[in-house]
């Protein structure tokens, strides 16, 4: 005769999917759903680790113009940007390939086992299809972007060298009128 039964009874499919929705939630950008900032330096710092890595290349991109949206247009309008250029990210590189958001309009990119020349022509294609244009009422901002990139030939183990080098890069494409991709080999 059973007098007493301890037990818990557990949706083990419901336990598993909440766990993976907290793994996702703490490596992604909420509003993008691409990688955050921390997620993505460790991601390639691990990839880094794994050997002698080279034909990659770090991309560091932000949006120009981004701050008229939300000053002109407003903050709704410029998460819309942020989003639309995210997808547009997602849509031009692999899922092999780290992308990321580094927060408010700057984004970065890790592109693994690629061709000098294939590097090149997707950074001209992806910087003109970055071009937006965003309307509220009578008021008008186009956006565009200014891409840095370092490809290495060589193995390089140091993440944030290597994210200094393509933020310079960045930097570089401002200074010299924006809406441009400045790229440099690492030999």
């Amino acid at each position: 005769e059973v007098v007493k039964v301890l037990g818990n009874i557990v949706n083990i499919d419901q336990m598993t999917k909440e766990t993976q929705r907290l793994k996702t939630q703490t490596r992604t950008d909420s509003m993008t759903g691409l990688l955050n900032k921390n997620t993505f330096i460790a991601d390639v710092a691990s990839y880094l680790q794994e050997g002698e890595q080279t034909n990659f290349c770090m991309v560091f991109f932000d949006l120009d113009h981004f701050k008229q949206v939300n000053d002109r247009l407003g903050h709704l309008v410029g998460d819309t940007a942020i989003k639309e250029a995210a997808q547009k990210l997602q849509l031009n590189f692999a899922n092999v390939d780290f992308v990321s958001r580094f927060g408010g309009d700057e984004f970065c990119i890790f592109v693994k086992n690629i061709p000098i020349e294939t590097m090149q022509d997707k950074l001209e294609y992806l910087r003109q299809k970055m071009y937006a244009e965003y309307h509220k009422l009578d008021q008008t901002v186009k956006v565009t972007a200014s891409i840095g990139a370092v490809y290495y030939h060589r193995p390089e183990k140091n993440v944030q060298m290597i994210l200094d080098e393509a933020d310079k890069a960045a930097y570089q494409a401002k200074c010299d009128g924006r809406n441009r991709v400045v790229f440099r080999e690492i030999m």
